[in-house]
């Protein structure tokens, strides 16, 4: 039987996730390529990883105000991109799918114009006043990236106008391409279609908005986005079996310490978590707040990685007074008045 959808679709692995395997799934929709080059269709790596036991909790958590008055939010983390489509929830899941009735997710993907998006990535991601990749990146960095670039059978140099951000989005999304993932089998794209029967849908963010929270990183910060992407590139895949794995058992201290582990490890990279996670997770509680105190019920799906730690949307609304607690795999979910 498959396993159904909570947060993942119960692969494990043993690599260890750096934090960039997290963060591009959930930039996947902006899936680009150089102008000058197809994304390659090469075979996808031999990897059948074991099937993961569902623990006692799920990825999802119940909101509800400090008072009496407001309305009530389920919030669920999601593994965002997949190999195959969702075919049904978690019970738990979906019940608290249907007691809502109002769908939020980070970005609405049934109204996005991928191309228009590939265009606005291009003409900000292009590196002007006579720069190159190879001088902005110097020679170690620029070398690991030409032997990447050629893995993946791009010709040589096809990168070498961009912006390391949008080099490093740009291997990223063909090598979870050429894994067979794919953006369209999301839990919010599933989520989104069965909104369309009556839900309404409400977006915390926007592709533009995703666009410009990596145009406007600093050089030091884009070369070390680039960095990363190269250093987990060939480990993607467990990577992410990884984090399926955890999410489907509902265990938000084994995520939280897979996530983080190279924020322990490279305090260097606080101003990327800083500016993927944390400056994100800011917004999106603040607008969660809002919803809440208009009454009524919502149902929230976002990347699994901003509900985690002390700077996650839960502990995030926690700090502000409304009660939160993680749903345990057999509740019961009501529809009560609010």
């Amino acid at each position: 039987m498959k396993p159904r959808a909570a947060c993942a679709d119960g692969r494990a692995g043993g690599a260890r996730l750096k934090v960039l395997a997290v963060a591009l799934l959930g930039l996947f929709a902006l899936r680009v390529a150089p102008a000058n080059a197809p994304v390659p269709v090469l075979p996808a790596p031999d990897h059948t990883p074991p099937a993961v036991a569902s623990a006692g909790r799920v990825l999802l958590w119940k909101v509800t105000p400090p008072s009496d008055a407001g309305g009530v939010l389920y919030l669920l983390g999601d593994a965002r991109a997949r190999r195959e489509p969702v075919s049904e929830l978690d019970p738990v899941v979906e019940a608290a799918f249907q007691s809502a009735d109002v769908l939020v997710v980070e970005v609405n993907t049934l109204q996005l114009d991928e191309g228009e998006l590939g265009r606005q990535a291009y003409a900000r991601g292009v590196l002007r006043g006579g720069q190159s990749l190879p001088r902005v990146l110097g020679p170690e960095l620029y070398a690991r990236l030409s032997t990447a670039v050629r893995d993946l059978g791009y010709p040589a140099g096809s990168f070498d106008a961009y912006e390391p951000w949008l080099a490093s989005l740009t291997l990223s999304s063909s090598a979870l391409v050429r894994l067979g993932y794919d953006p369209r089998y999301g839990l919010d794209r599933y989520l989104l279609e069965r909104a369309r029967m009556g839900k309404r849908v409400v977006a915390l963010e926007s592709g533009q908005r995703r666009i410009e929270l990596l145009d406007g990183m600093a050089f030091g910060a884009q070369r070390l986005l680039l960095a990363e992407t190269l250093d987990e590139i060939d480990r993607f895949a467990e990577s992410l079996d990884e984090i399926f794995a955890v999410c489907n058992a509902g265990d938000a201290s084994a995520l939280e310490r897979i996530v983080f582990a190279e924020l322990r490890a490279k305090p260097e990279l606080e101003p990327l978590y800083e500016r993927v996670y944390f400056e994100r997770n800011r917004s999106m509680a603040k607008q969660l707040e809002a919803s809440l105190l208009q009454g009524g019920r919502w149902f929230a799906v976002v990347g699994a990685e901003h509900l985690i730690g002390e700077h996650g949307i839960p502990n995030l609304l926690r700090q502000r007074g409304f009660r939160v607690e993680q749903v345990r795999r057999r509740s019961a979910i009501a529809r009560d008045p609010v």
